[in-house]
């Protein structure tokens, strides 16, 4: 009897040190900072923002330096009128890397051409 719990205490401590060696390696992910419209104009005015991905009316951005933030877009209007309607300066605008993601409807095809 004395074995087993000599084997399930050395099982128990080896899965410990396992988790406890992962949890070293693998850093949490950080989570992306949410910015509204207008705190994302500010920053693409002040050259913070690098990129823009679209996707629908969420905004996946990546700051200059390096950081995530997201953001919603308004649905009636595409992103660059809402950006200049908010104050966003074109030069900046031009700046930022934008990239819209094809929108697919339910049955998975794509929308966006007509063969």
């Amino acid at each position: 009897m004395s074995n087993l719990v000599k084997n399930i205490a050395w099982a128990i401590l080896t899965l410990l040190i396992i988790s406890v060696v992962f949890s070293f390696f693998l850093e949490p992910k950080e989570a992306p900072e949410k910015l509204s419209l207008n705190q994302l104009v500010a920053r693409i005015n002040s050259g913070a923002v690098a990129k823009i991905d679209v996707n629908g009316d969420e905004l996946n951005i990546e700051l200059a330096d390096g950081k995530p933030a997201e953001s919603k877009k308004e649905a009636e209007a595409g992103l660059s009128e809402t950006l200049r309607n908010l104050g966003a300066e074109p030069a900046a605008l031009a700046g930022v890397e934008i990239s819209v993601a094809e929108e697919e409807g339910l049955d998975g095809q794509s929308h966006g051409d007509v063969d």
